[in-house]
């Protein structure tokens, strides 16, 4: 698949009027987790938080694959970031008690309400956008790649660039996909959906870290995945303490542009290997972000 990478779009019904135009905010997170009673929402009691998290099978199946990856990777401290729900991060604590899990979000009001629901982990306030990374074995980024354009995540990367990753994706963008995202935009438009992110190729994931890290593709599960490592000589072991000499590749930064939707299909139909990101005239819909 080419690089391309659309602007995403979900439909939340009666709960837009809470959440805006666009969900990518903190204020627009935090009132989709604390102010609705839907999939989204973190239930506002300890008994509530735990049977929502414990009823999540399909979760359930993945935590148990990241739980054997960090086990063969001997992962003693791991950093979940963006966690909203954290029924993932119940599921990981629950299968692997003894592991710290540090979880945090960037919506003070979620943090707050994750604080009082699930007081086995640590829970820290963290903006990935200017935030450097916390002291963990690896750093887990779960269904959050929607979130950033391609530009704010490889700066991301950037600060990352030291320590070990593992990304589980939303979703991976194949032509089919591709192609439904494209039809379903004017049923988007008359519906007033909301701003939900940003959907990517596999080569769009791959080109956000290839300066900084190496990868490896993986399957947690239902979700494909990378096993990010630092591309470098020698790397910080934060967790441990221990300092090794890095020596960064030269930047390579991620354009992207504006396109129309037929300029996408030019591009498949002529066999380009690459499409810029395709932004704001993108709409789509299918998919729903992780509650």
């Amino acid at each position: 698949m080419l690089r391309v990478t659309i602007r995403h779009y979900y439909d939340f019904g009666t709960d837009r009027a809470i959440v805006g135009d666009d969900l990518v905010r903190p204020d627009a997170w935090d009132r989709l987790r604390t102010k609705t009673s839907g999939v989204f929402a973190i239930p506002p009691t300890r008994e509530e938080f735990v049977q929502t998290a414990e009823g999540r099978a399909d979760i359930a199946g993945r935590a148990r694959a990241i739980d054997a990856w960090l086990e063969g990777r001997g992962a003693r401290v791991v950093a979940s970031y963006g966690v909203g729900g954290a029924a993932l991060e119940w599921w990981l604590h629950k299968l692997r008690p003894r592991r710290k899990l540090i979880v945090t979000d960037y919506g003070e009001a979620t943090v707050q309400r994750l604080v009082e629901t699930f007081p086995e982990v640590v829970v820290r306030y963290h903006d990935l956008l200017r935030d450097e990374p916390l002291v963990a074995d690896v750093h887990l980024f779960h269904r959050i790649d929607t979130e950033l354009t391609n530009r704010e995540w490889q700066e991301v990367f950037t600060r990352f660039a030291r320590v070990p990753i593992l990304v589980v994706a939303t979703e991976v963008l194949d032509l089919r996909r591709l192609l439904l995202e494209l039809r379903l935009r004017r049923r988007m438009k008359l519906r007033h959906a909301t701003k939900a992110g940003y959907l990517r190729s596999s080569a769009a994931f791959e080109a956000l870290w290839r300066p900084t890290h190496t990868s490896h593709p993986i399957r947690m599960h239902d979700l494909s995945s990378w096993e990010l490592r630092p591309r470098a000589v020698g790397r910080t072991d934060s967790a441990r303490g221990l300092s090794h000499t890095y020596e960064p590749l030269p930047d390579r930064r991620v354009r992207t542009r504006a396109a129309e939707p037929s300029d996408v299909i030019d591009h498949l139909r002529k066999g380009d290997r690459t499409v810029g990101g395709l932004s704001r005239h993108h709409e789509g819909g299918l998919q729903r972000p992780d509650p």
